[in-house]
């Protein structure tokens, strides 16, 4: 039974090195995304759509365009409350 720690302890601390270099960019409303709360994200060719509380991001791995309910076109999203983003081509579902 004593001979399974090493080996135990090596596997761990393998694990421990690999969860280690996994490496993340954290993004606020600073950096350009439009509001607080992420209710969906989806992955296209290109970018990186994020529905959030406040409009829906597109994420070019650089910056953020964000697109908005627009009052003075047609041609805009019904609702700045985004709560789920379905696939490619994107099927946006405002919240009501």
């Amino acid at each position: 039974m004593m001979s399974r720690y090493p080996a135990v302890i090596i596997a761990l601390l393998l694990l421990a090195l690999a969860l280690r270099g996994q490496d993340y960019q954290h993004y606020t409303t600073s950096d350009g995304l439009s509001g607080t709360d992420v209710t969906a994200i989806c992955e296209s060719e290109n970018y990186l759509w994020i529905a959030t509380n406040d409009g829906l991001n597109r994420f070019d791995g650089n910056r953020f365009t964000v697109f908005k309910k627009d009052n003075a076109t047609t041609n805009s999203l019904s609702e700045n409350n985004i709560e789920s983003l379905f696939g490619i081509p994107l099927r946006i579902c405002p919240a009501n």
